[in-house]
């Protein structure tokens, strides 16, 4: 069996850089290239921290990602999401085919099962169901589809952040909000705002001006949060509720830069949970996502699924926990 040395070796880097790679530590400050490269050396070493021995595998189960690998490594969600379905298939011994992209679906042949993390069309759906084989999506609610699913809590997340913006007299509350597509440029529709759009109805706050949408990354939301403060100007939200923790990071460094105080002027409350939260400046208030959990339970379905004990789709929602740091202001600070 392969050893972090081994890689260390292989890949020309550190022992230390190696385990942190693998274990998901977010304040290494590393290339994205000496990351893939980590990564490819594991997995052509055959590598992973979950490893255990398999006397026998007893069948095969495709993972599809919706990324392809360069894109995983640049995004640790769904890389989290990944380990969880992979540890869990390991704990019930079976083969692990890795699928990067839908473009590689021709790809998908003789196996017993199908974990898809991400994003499907109702296209690529169809086109999984013409497997034949038990099938669960792990971030996407196909219910619709009859396909069985594991989703995160959006509802009652955003809930929870609009409580504590209200709790906390804002009135003015803005979002910057995801825009994504499959990889057959289906565009989709981002949960958390229409949550969004749904609780500050309810509670008479809603403004469209105040929405400001693009994709998930850092440089993302340093533009939006950019666009948001010219657009705005003495107008802007006191509390900003932002999709992603990536998202997050690059408006922080826009409010930073244009000297807009953090919290005193603008809260923010972020969406996902990463290791980097807590050590930013301010910390990060977020929402935090069970990943690895979502992809072990995801296994735990389709096995169910498998062994037919389960006769219709089923959807999983697991709930999340509102993380409070220096970014938002904490509810004590307005009690009597």
């Amino acid at each position: 069996m392969s050893t972090i040395n081994d890689i260390a070796k292989a890949a020309g880097v550190s022992n230390a850089t190696v385990s942190r790679v693998l274990n998901n530590d977010q304040k290494l400050q590393v290339s994205s290239e000496t990351r893939k490269k980590i990564f490819d050396v594991a997995d052509s070493l055959n590598y992973t921290k979950y490893k255990k021995k398999i006397p026998t595998a007893i069948g095969t189960i495709s993972v599809i990602q919706w990324y392809t690998r360069e894109q995983e490594i640049n995004d640790l969600y769904y890389l989290s999401i990944r380990w969880g379905v992979e540890k869990r298939l390991r704990e019930n011994n079976y083969k692990i085919k890795n699928i990067f992209s839908f473009e590689e679906f021709d790809n998908i042949k003789n196996t017993d099962g199908i974990v898809a993390i991400g994003k499907y069309s109702p296209d690529q759906i169809k086109q999984l169901k013409s497997l034949d084989v038990p099938i669960v999506v792990v971030d996407s609610d196909t219910m619709r589809y009859e396909v069985s699913c594991v989703t995160t809590d959006f509802d009652s997340s955003v809930f929870k952040i609009i409580n504590h913006f209200t709790k906390n007299k804002h009135s003015k509350i803005g979002m910057i909000a995801g825009q994504e597509e499959t990889t057959d440029n289906q565009k989709l529709y981002d949960p958390r705002e229409m949550a969004f759009i749904k609780y500050m109805s309810i509670s008479n706050l809603f403004n469209q001006n105040y929405i400001f949408k693009g994709p998930f990354n850092i440089d993302s939301g340093y533009a939006l949060m950019n666009k948001a403060i010219k657009k705005l100007g003495r107008n802007l939200p006191t509390a900003f509720f932002i999709a992603s923790d990536e998202l997050a990071v690059g408006a922080i460094r826009a409010l930073e830069e244009q000297h807009i105080s953090i919290p005193d002027r603008v809260s923010i409350v972020g969406f996902n949970g990463s290791a980097i939260d807590n050590y930013l400046s301010p910390s990060l208030s977020t929402i935090e996502v069970d990943k690895q959990e979502m992809g072990s339970d995801a296994v735990d379905l389709l096995l169910k699924i498998k062994d037919k004990s389960l006769k219709h789709s089923v959807k999983l929602t697991i709930g999340t926990t509102l993380t409070l740091r220096e970014s938002s202001k904490k509810l004590w600070l307005y009690d009597k």
